[in-house]
């Protein structure tokens, strides 16, 4: 997920629920990729929600689609907590052999 609002930043999500502060990838020698933390999704449709927890802080927000299609390249997304839009983030889907690389955001 590439995050533009209110601060960019860019978050892969590996499966098993590894997030990654992305960086500019995993050959990058001075600024390589790390783990900080875990992402859990929960719920569908209207219902999404999903929870990041960082350390011993866990935050809780409802995903909102706002452009494109579910899933799709350059879909973008709302993410809110009791109706206030915390974050809104365009989503990169990875590449590569694995497709677990994600591109650099923009």
């Amino acid at each position: 997920m590439c995050q533009t609002w209110p601060e960019v930043a860019q978050e892969q999500h590996v499966s098993g629920g590894v997030l990654q502060d992305y960086k500019r990838g995993p050959l990058d020698a001075v600024d390589p990729t790390t783990s900080i933390g875990s992402w859990l999704v929960g719920g569908s449709g209207s219902r999404t929600s999903v929870k990041y927890t960082y350390g011993s802080a866990s935050y809780y927000h409802q995903v909102f689609l706002l452009t494109g299609n579910a899933g799709e390249t350059d879909s973008t997304y709302d993410f809110c907590t009791g109706g206030i839009v915390n974050a809104l983030a365009t989503f990169m889907p990875g590449f590569g052999s694995t497709g677990s690389y994600a591109l650099v955001c923009p």
